[in-house]
């Protein structure tokens, strides 16, 4: 109430938070100076810093959902208190036009396409998503989850437009790599990760918000290398995110054994005796 009404004053600010509520992925604070001027960057740091997770140093996300929600519900009103969705487009569409400036390898350039969906600017939508686009990020090792999303968005645009014959190239585009996920599935891809691109892309590819998206055993094994190599906060992160709650309070019968050794194994980094 009386903290929206002290945003609501302050345009700049609103609309930064209106950007970053539209984001499905954390975002980087080093990109913030690039969405807005230096001004409300710093208000936005330090009167609202308190609303994210802050994962690693540049690697932010809000804290809960809920606030996010409220900022997507007020920033999509109009003048009346009436939803406008010509609103949300719009701030979807400055999203993709923000995203779209940086280089195709960055992972924030992958939500373009999700941004233009929501913008209902289908057109734009069958120009990005050729097999070149999405084979592109299937090798940069992006999530093949993240990836079908994104198809389906395409899908959506094709039907939009009457394409059939773009709805076939996007089945058969779907197809093709879940039979090259395959292949990968026999490497240990968050170690290639974290070497190749870094503790942040590893992050994006293992958690999905506060969820993990792999199985905790993994989660936990991946866990004792991040500590390994000392990036204790993004080990605890994945930790937090892979505990076998399920099991410690015996809600479950052991049967991922595998699972509750690594969790002994991680957790005097994390939990003390009494804990």
């Amino acid at each position: 109430g009386i903290y929206w009404q002290g945003i609501q004053q302050n345009t700049s600010l609103r609309d930064l938070l209106a950007l970053l509520a539209r984001r499905r992925i954390p975002f980087n604070t080093l990109e913030l100076m690039r969405w807005a001027d230096e001004a409300t960057v710093q208000t936005l740091l330090r009167e609202a810093g308190f609303y994210f997770q802050k994962d690693t140093l540049h690697r932010w996300r809000f804290f809960h959902n809920s606030f996010r929600q409220f900022i997507l519900n007020r920033t999509s009103q109009n003048l009346l208190g009436e939803r406008d969705a010509t609103r949300d487009r719009s701030y979807h569409r400055r999203v993709a036009d923000l995203d779209s400036q940086l280089p195709v390898e960055d992972p924030q350039s992958w939500e373009i396409l999700y941004h233009l969906a929501c913008a209902e600017e289908w057109e734009s939508v069958l120009q990005l998503a050729t097999q070149e686009y999405f084979r592109r990020q299937f090798y940069a090792l992006r999530p093949l989850a993240d990836i079908k999303e994104d198809i389906a968005f395409a899908l959506r645009a094709a039907r939009a437009k009457h394409d059939g014959v773009a709805i076939f190239r996007y089945l058969l585009i779907e197809h093709e790599l879940g039979e090259r996920e395959q292949v990968l599935e026999q490497m240990n891809m968050p170690e290639l990760i974290l070497a190749l691109h870094g503790t942040e892309a590893v992050l994006n590819f293992l958690m999905d918000g506060n969820t993990l998206r792999v199985s905790s055993d993994v989660g936990l094994k991946f866990c004792l290398h991040l500590i390994d190599v000392g990036e204790l906060k993004a080990a605890k992160l994945i930790f937090e995110a892979a505990e076998p709650l399920d099991l410690l309070n015996g809600a479950s019968p052991v049967k991922q054994v595998g699972a509750l050794k690594s969790w002994m194994r991680c957790a005097h980094h994390f939990r003390s005796i009494e804990e």
